[in-house]
């Protein structure tokens, strides 16, 4: 049966006197009912995925003549146009032109930083699910990675923009980069487990750079 007796003396001990009882009787301490706050700074997918035309990067290069022409076409896009509004409201510099240029240094630096197991600069550059991805299975490995060269200038190919909770507005810019890169994996014995580090492969890459633009830190 209940022991009513000790039940009071219980409920007029002070919170103090009551974690220390518990603690004697090995009782776990009781958890707080208060709920704690959610952050959400990134998203877990895009909001819409990009699909490139059939037989891009073989067909032709991109040409800084026809690269123009793309971002006029982009800009006339009435979608893409109501996005990059969204965007300039709070980023008024926004230009994808430019944009691509910055993004295509922030991958660089990005994988950079997973080469150099510099995870403080690395959760700087990439959302907490593109880190957990990148650094997945490197734990005794070493990465040897270089981009080597464009064959294409990177550009902005879709913008989108949308609330994923009230009052907090994200931007997504997907970047086309097509470059010449080498990349390496090494075991712990550094016995060569994937790649070529001194043979370049062309790679073709659409790449998804985000950002609550509500928040002037992200």
């Amino acid at each position: 049966l209940p022991d009513f007796d000790k039940d009071r003396k219980l409920r007029a001990y002070t919170l103090q006197e009551q974690r220390e009882y518990f603690k004697r009787e090995g009782i776990p301490p009781i958890r707080s009912a208060e709920y704690k706050p959610l952050f959400i700074d990134a998203s877990t997918e895009p909001f819409e995925a990009y699909v490139p035309p059939e037989g891009d990067g073989k067909a032709s290069f991109m040409s800084k003549d026809r690269l123009n022409q793309f971002y006029t076409s982009l800009k006339k896009n009435i979608t893409t146009r109501k996005h990059s509004g969204t965007i300039r409201k709070h980023e008024p510099d926004f230009e994808p032109l430019l944009f691509a240029e910055i993004a295509q240094q922030k991958y660089i630096d990005a994988h950079q930083a997973l080469m150099d197991r510099d995870e403080e600069r690395l959760i700087q550059l990439v959302t907490p699910g593109s880190f957990s991805q990148m650094a997945r299975g490197l734990r005794y490995k070493t990465l040897r990675w270089k981009w080597v060269d464009d064959i294409e200038p990177s550009y902005v190919v879709a913008i989108k923009s949308g609330e994923i909770l009230k009052g907090m507005t994200m931007a997504q810019v997907t970047v086309r980069m097509h470059s010449k890169q080498t990349c390496a994996i090494y075991d712990r014995f550094g016995r060569l487990m994937f790649g070529n580090e001194t043979l370049p492969k062309d790679v073709l890459e659409y790449v998804v750079f985000e950002r609550v633009l509500t928040f002037s830190h992200s």
